[in-house]
């Protein structure tokens, strides 16, 4: 059978069973709207019945507080309530029944009747709850109470405000407040009585609309119920349906499926040589090495049986093509390993012709020099070496970093030797000069038939026998002079040397500068002020290198170079390093 009759027969059984489960569920859903609903109006109904109650206690609290008092506003909050339960005055702001009137009657809250408010009588509230007419039957039990009870309130009030006289017992026009007489009438015992009564007709109304909306949210939760057990059964019918469909694809879909990730598995630890027999029985082909695995014969769908002849094929191609791949990463691995080792060799033939340390010392002791390549080898170097009766300190930047970049030290070593030996010693200028014109015929940037277009950007300083006076050039290099904790800027000619388009006679400025034991000297390569930070995105920069030379002026220039160097790592944070970076630092 193929997977497509499959997948359709278990289909049809999923959406029967699914359809009949929801359609028992949308039952439910609505016995459950139905018990929200009936639960809502029990609440709602059981809240104005004890509203009614609330009332009515609070009403004959503010009659005995008027009577006792003769404060007028118990009586006007007295007949507020009344309003309210009339329909004549609509519901104050903010209204609680069960503790608005004790809040304004503290002082609390002023009573505030919005002038276009709903107006809605106790009874016509029962009417949108739909109570029942025994409950309306109630209700005029209530309001009857209500009534012969407000008798008395009146003499009550009459007496507190001089309009009754007890002794003829008629009301008058004008007479005196007989708040005795009034506080005796509302604690009577048929005043007591008559409350009573009230109260047991409200407890009575209370107890027809529990009773009522009690008996309907129990039979919505018996119908709820219901449903719930009806879609118990569906759902058990469903999984027994399932089930069986499952225990089918199981053995037609699912053990061939794990036949054939097995094989995969092993397939991706490495065992190239796996093949599955889905569907092949015993007719499956011999292993072709030791550690090959056949997995037993499964009989499946069609499309899985056609998946394991793809399989095994596929495992015998990846078989084929990781053996050529691993001979050719065994080639690349080994050219790699002849790459890395002549760069670590070049490395170590570029730091040869660097000057030692012991010409430093011996030259200029009090200096520090910061070289650090981008790159396992690059395109900065430095000089130290004696000219004549005097020594030449020499930072130079070449084209590039890198490979290219160490080569164009080379030839710059071998041009700085040559020139040294031809120009007389103390020249920078025609050292520079001289320099230039080698670097250019070498490359053959002279004529029209070289290809490239390489130099070196170059600051050259002379110190003569007694250190008293120095000579600097420079091929697009400034020099650094702290003095005082200010640095000048002692700016070299604005042309490069070697490149292309440089006249074979361009001239280079000498400039002399008269030493003294307080001047600390900077060579510096465009890698340091080049260098974006990662928090700004901006370059270092002139001005905050020489802000760090000032910061740095008066240490050892031992230290100087770690401070500028931390200062530096510091400012580039997370960005990449974008060049070589070289900086010469020295005193007199």
């Amino acid at each position: 059978m193929k997977l497509k009759q499959f997948s359709l027969w278990f289909s049809l059984v999923v959406i029967f069973a699914l359809s009949a489960n929801a359609l028992f569920l949308l039952m439910i859903k609505r016995g459950y709207d139905s018990m929200v609903s009936v639960q809502e109006h029990r609440q709602r109904a059981m809240s104005l019945t004890n509203e009614l109650r609330q009332e009515t206690e609070q009403l004959t609290s503010l009659v005995r507080e008027y009577t006792s008092t003769a404060q007028t506003r118990y009586l006007t909050y007295y007949y507020d309530i009344l309003a309210i339960r009339q329909g004549d005055k609509p519901q104050p702001e903010n209204y609680v029944p069960g503790t608005y009137w004790d809040m304004a009657i503290a002082g609390e809250i002023q009573p505030r009747f919005p002038q276009n408010g709903e107006r809605h009588s106790l009874a016509e509230r029962m009417k949108s709850l739909e109570f029942s007419k025994e409950e309306f039957d109630a209700l005029g039990l209530v309001t009857q109470a209500t009534e012969a009870m407000k008798q008395t309130e009146q003499i009550a009030f009459a007496a507190t405000q001089g309009l009754y006289d007890p002794l003829t017992h008629d009301f008058v026009s004008d007479g005196k407040p007989r708040l005795d007489f009034a506080s005796q009438q509302v604690h009577s015992q048929e005043y007591n009585q008559l409350k009573s009564n009230l109260a047991k007709s409200v407890i009575g109304l209370i107890s027809m609309v529990d009773e009522r909306t009690n008996t309907a949210v129990i039979q919505a939760a018996n119908d709820l119920k219901r449903w719930i057990y009806l879609t118990l059964g569906s759902m058990a019918l469903t999984i027994v349906m399932v089930l069986a469909a499952l225990q089918v694809i199981r053995h037609r879909v699912l053990r061939p499926i794990e036949t054939l990730s097995k094989a995969a598995g092993r397939l991706a630890l490495g065992d190239y040589s796996t093949r599955t027999r889905v569907g092949r029985g015993g007719d499956a082909p011999a292993a072709t090495s030791s550690s090959s695995v056949h997995y037993g014969s499964e009989r499946g769908v069609e499309e899985l049986m056609s998946l394991g002849t793809t399989f095994d094929g596929m495992a015998a191609s990846i078989e084929q093509d990781i053996k050529l791949r691993q001979l050719a990463q065994q080639e690349l691995e080994a050219a790699h390993h002849i790459v890395h080792s002549s760069i670590q060799y070049a490395a170590r033939i570029q730091r040869a012709i660097l000057p030692p340390e012991e010409y430093f010392k011996g030259m200029v002791p009090d200096h520090f020099v910061l070289w650090e390549p981008r790159d396992v080898v690059g395109g900065d170097i430095y000089w130290c070496k004696p000219w004549g009766d005097g020594c030449l300190i020499v930072l130079g930047d070449c084209t590039g970093h890198g490979v290219p970049g160490a080569f164009m030290t080379m030839l710059s070593s071998g041009a700085l030797d040559r020139a040294t030996r031809d120009v007389s010693p103390g020249k920078v200028d025609e050292l520079i000069q001289h320099m230039h014109r080698i670097l250019q015929h070498t490359l053959n940037q002279d004529s029209e038939h070289g290809h490239s277009d390489d130099g070196i950007e170059m600051g050259a300083c002379y110190l003569n026998a007694d250190k008293s006076r120095m000579f600097f050039a420079g091929a697009r290099f400034d020099l650094y002079v702290l003095e005082n904790a200010e640095v000048d800027i002692i700016k070299g000619s604005k042309s490069g040397m070697g490149y292309r388009g440089i006249s074979y006679d361009q001239q280079f400025e000498i400039q002399e500068i008269t030493t003294s034991k307080n001047m600390t000297f900077y060579l510096a390569s465009d890698g340091v002020v080049d260098q974006v930070g990662a928090e700004t995105g901006w370059g270092v920069g002139r001005k905050r290198l020489m802000q760090w030379m000032v910061e740095a002026g008066h240490l050892p220039l031992a230290e100087q170079k770690s401070h500028i160097y931390q200062k530096f790592l510091a400012y580039q944070g997370s960005a990449k390093r974008r060049d070589d970076v070289s900086v010469i630092g020295f005193r007199i």
